[in-house]
């Protein structure tokens, strides 16, 4: 296997990992001892954790641009932080550009609740600054925060999609990031078009209280002083639980101007489902009054305009 993917003229394999290869296991002590480099640019590897953590450690991968991997067994929890690790070792933080991280033998909806992805296990990927492609979808339990999300937004500015977590199966444990965290993505994302996240949207139980923090402007950011210019058209929010349509799509309006489809659920809870069906309808007219509002705007400063030409005419 190492024969192969040593090749100085392969540049994309699709191979399987198997748990009873022998890989050299031992920790680099000089450059003699060091893994020896691929040529390979583009990877899709079908393996198991220990498999891929093994074969991290046999060769380093410094010219590939995109690592898709596809998990037949459950991620550990003491193997998690090694795993996360073993990809930013393996990979260079210049060239890597797609990440893919994806289990296929689970069933549909099922979850290993005793399996937690902290923050502190996927920020080794925050330091591959060209990434475009992030997309890691393990229907684990999931503890991100705000915090992590903002950090993502600010390291990863070439993105063009992210989607982390068990989109649409969000578990009842999980701890998730708030609306807070999606106008750092709108901020600092600037080519990001697709984006998919199970985030807290119960902010908003009323309109007293969208009010509250929409003058406060703290909710949005940076793009309180300023409207934003993301590109974003899709976004994914799995089981987000919401309270009050009509917030919501205010809301995302404001910070997606381009938003045109929420894919949500399927949910369990009917009336989830409807709430989020509710948002997709009222997003066109929150777009068809920015327009108005535009097309006013644009047509008071043509009307100053012409008034000071004709106080200087007049002059």
């Amino acid at each position: 296997m190492l024969n192969l993917i040593r090749l100085k003229t392969l540049r994309s394999v699709s191979v399987r990992l198997f748990d009873d290869v022998e890989w050299p296991s031992r920790r680099p002590t000089s450059n003699a001892d060091a893994p020896e480099p691929s040529s390979l640019e583009h990877l899709e590897l079908f393996s198991s954790p220990q498999a891929y953590v093994a074969f991290s450690m046999a060769t380093t991968l410094p010219h590939a641009i995109s690592l898709k991997l596809w998990f037949e067994d459950d991620l550990p929890n003491h193997l998690i932080g090694n795993f996360f690790r073993s990809i930013r070792t393996q990979c260079s933080t210049d060239t890597l550009q797609h990440i893919n991280i994806q289990e296929f033998a689970r069933r549909p909806n099922e979850v290993a609740n005793d399996i937690t992805i902290l923050p502190t296990h996927l920020r080794p990927l925050l330091e591959f600054k060209r990434l475009d492609y992030v997309f890691v979808d393990i229907p684990v339990r999931w503890a991100l925060d705000d915090g992590f999300c903002a950090d993502a937004a600010k390291a990863w500015p070439y993105l063009k999609r992210f989607s982390t977590g068990g989109i649409g199966i969000l578990n009842v444990l999980d701890v998730s990031p708030t609306l807070r965290t999606l106008p750092q993505f709108a901020v600092h994302c600037p080519k990001l078009e697709d984006i998919g996240l199970d985030f807290d949207g119960t902010l908003w139980e009323d309109e007293a209280a969208f009010n509250a923090d929409d003058s406060r402007a703290e909710i949005y950011g940076v793009l309180a002083e300023r409207a934003s210019t993301s590109v974003v058209s899709r976004i994914h929010v799995g089981d987000s639980p919401i309270l009050a349509p009509e917030y919501i799509a205010a809301f995302l309006a404001r910070i997606f101007p381009c938003l045109q489809l929420i894919h949500a659920g399927p949910f369990v809870d009917r009336e989830m489902q409807d709430r989020w069906n509710a948002v997709q309808r009222l997003l066109p007219l929150f777009k068809r009054i920015r327009k108005d509002e535009h097309l006013r705007l644009t047509q008071d400063l043509s009307t100053m305009g012409a008034s000071g030409v004709e106080e200087v005419a007049s002059t």
